[in-house]
């Protein structure tokens, strides 16, 4: 305000009423941010900001000089507004309105150089058109990422809230500590897995100093955590024989590769599938089968090169079922020994191993035919 006095101060362009126009604006912002934004995001609110701003400004250029005021720049007030708040229409809408206001201050005033006039009033509209659009697109990414952040908040405390309920009516319906861990962290481990790749498929897709970047790396660093943590509660739980029981071992890779299929995307990765028709059961613990395919397949994903192809197998031997997860690493690539893997599955008499050579590298998984060794139908 100092300053707008000092300027207007002696200037005949400059009429006596620019202060109360100033005072004006800055009056209604503060109570805008104050008062109106507690009402919530309302899309009226910042509807009626951009209108009272957009009138405020236009007076404030009327009585600074009309088309050669300097405040002009202040349309950007209600651009501005309507790419923080509102959508794309209402951003159009209010950089075309700002550009007409503009444009009868133009035509409201004596031209003496018509041609020099427009080319001033073409290059000033260029540039509200201009800025409106770059900050738009800005600020609509900042706000999907942030409702996306939000959701993925929301679904951690659904999944919290989800695990202590199922966590009480187990305990209620009893059945032994070790087998109620490992049905908690099987369901824990799939909705984990989803929270995951959603987190990181939404830091992938923002520039990585942004701030909603880095949150959502956090949350999927916390949900890495997480998964590691029941894998390991897993390999410290009994293994006691009525644990291992008829699994189908297709329907549950299936569901696996569901979790983390798309965390290929981002990488340009390709999945293929060769699973044989009418597959036997194998014995083996669900869970504990459950937690080493997520862990393989974290594996593979991070050591697969990129718009490479990985690929998920089930073959029938003579008295076992062989899974083989095969992937195409870098030249000279080893993959790593699965042995918290083989811990998982070797109570159950299964396998795991890592083959490698050149680019082609699986991890193999071996294991016994259920009680029902037939073929089902």
């Amino acid at each position: 305000m100092g300053g707008v006095a000092l300027l207007a101060r002696g200037d005949p362009d400059f009429s006596p009423q620019l202060l109360w126009a100033f005072a004006a604006l800055l009056a209604f912002n503060l109570g805008y941010h104050v008062l109106l934004r507690r009402r919530g995001d309302e899309w009226t609110i910042p509807l009626i900001s951009m209108a009272v701003n957009m009138t405020l400004v236009t007076a404030v250029l009327s009585l600074s000089g009309g088309q050669d005021s300097p405040f002009w720049p202040m349309y950007f007030l209600p651009i501005f507004t309507a790419c923080l708040y509102l959508d794309a229409r209402h951003v159009a809408f209010a950089a075309a309105a700002s550009i007409a206001f503009l444009g009868c201050l133009y035509l409201g005033a004596p031209a003496q150089t018509p041609l020099w006039a427009f080319a001033e009033f073409a290059l000033k509209a260029a540039v509200l058109a201009f800025s409106g659009g770059v900050t738009a697109a800005h600020a609509f990414r900042e706000r999907r990422a942030s409702r996306e952040l939000a959701s993925v908040r929301g679904e951690l405390d659904a999944l919290a809230a989800s695990l202590e309920r199922l966590e009480q009516a187990r305990l209620e319906a009893g059945g032994g500590l070790p087998r109620l861990l490992s049905g908690l962290i099987y369901d824990l481990n799939g909705r984990v897995a989803l929270i995951r790749g959603r987190a990181e498929l939404l830091a992938a897709t923002l520039e990585e100093s942004a701030p909603q970047a880095e949150d959502a790396r956090a949350v999927a660093e916390s949900a890495r955590a997480l998964g590691r943590f029941g894998s390991d509660l897993l390999r410290v739980l009994r293994r006691a024989a009525e644990e291992a029981g008829d699994c189908e071992v297709g329907p549950l890779l299936e569901q696996v590769l569901g979790l983390v299929e798309h965390r290929l995307r981002p990488r340009g990765l390709r999945l293929e599938r060769r699973i044989e028709a009418d597959l036997p059961a194998a014995r083996v613990g669900a869970p504990h089968l459950q937690q080493a395919l997520l862990d393989l397949l974290d594996a593979a994903v991070d050591a697969c090169r990129r718009e490479g192809t990985i690929t998920a197998s089930i073959e029938r031997g003579e008295d076992e079922l062989s899974l083989r997860l095969a992937f195409e690493a870098p030249d000279g690539y080893a993959p790593d020994a699965p042995s918290a893997q083989r811990r998982l599955l070797e109570p159950f008499g299964a396998s795991v191993e890592a083959l490698g050579m050149g680019r082609s590298c699986a991890y193999a998984i071996r294991l016994p035919l259920g009680a029902g060794r037939g073929v089902r139908r």
